[in-house]
């Protein structure tokens, strides 16, 4: 599996597969500045917006490349659903990349001369831990959102950016929701909160596998 990771990421970079969504991470938490100044603040937004790229990045992973391509690669790897499942870890690993800008824009967020008081709301440790637990979270569930509304699971892409988006919103709102815990915990650091963070992981992991693997066999199966 790692080489069929590695084999993907290398030609998602050579064909720029992922620049869009990179690019429009970045600008998105450039522009979403967090009114107070706070890093905590600017993590949570980051948060929120690596859950729509991390979806986008998946869906334009497993929509690049033609179906005879994949199914040539599919029989060399021993299968659509393993084929699929190393596309969407590739997928995944791409929306990791882009995690450490996350804290640099808070850190520089936090040095803005503007909000003076923000000095005192900085990069602490709990922080630090918290922030990369919930964007964990938020590429698990993007990742995982995503694989199950691309093709061939989905062929309009008006349905596919329709339902995430409304996906993405409700994961966010909605109380208890994984991505909304993880936002909360993010903007409000707590040693207590680092603990719910890292129990949401875990189980956000586990029900991101068993669903990634049931929407790549039906894929396989529908492929």
């Amino acid at each position: 599996m790692s080489a069929l990771v590695a084999y993907t990421v290398a030609r998602c970079g050579r064909a720029q597969v992922w620049v869009a969504p990179w690019l429009t991470f970045v600008v998105a938490i450039a522009l979403l500045d967090a009114p107070s100044g706070r890093a905590a603040d600017a993590l949570a937004l980051s948060t929120v917006a690596l859950l729509f790229v991390a979806a986008w990045l998946v869906i334009a992973t497993l929509g690049s490349q033609a179906p005879e391509q994949s199914g040539v690669l599919a029989a060399a790897v021993g299968g659509a659903r393993r084929e699929r499942l190393g596309a969407q870890l590739a997928a995944a690993v791409g929306s990791a990349v882009v995690v450490p800008v996350s804290f640099l824009v808070a850190w520089a967020e936090s040095r803005d001369p503007v909000h003076p008081a923000s000095l005192a709301h900085g990069l602490s440790g709990t922080l630090v831990v918290t922030a990369l637990l919930a964007h964990v979270v938020a590429v698990v569930c993007g990742t995982v959102v995503g694989a199950a509304l691309a093709r061939p699971l989905v062929t309009s892409r008006v349905v596919t950016l329709l339902v995430v988006l409304l996906v993405g919103v409700l994961l966010v709102v909605v109380p208890w929701a994984p991505v909304s815990v993880a936002v909360g915990r993010t903007a409000h650091p707590t040693a207590a909160g680092t603990a719910v963070m890292a129990l949401a992981v875990a189980v956000v992991a586990v029900v991101g596998v068993a669903v990634a693997w049931w929407t790549a066999g039906l894929a396989a199966r529908r492929g």
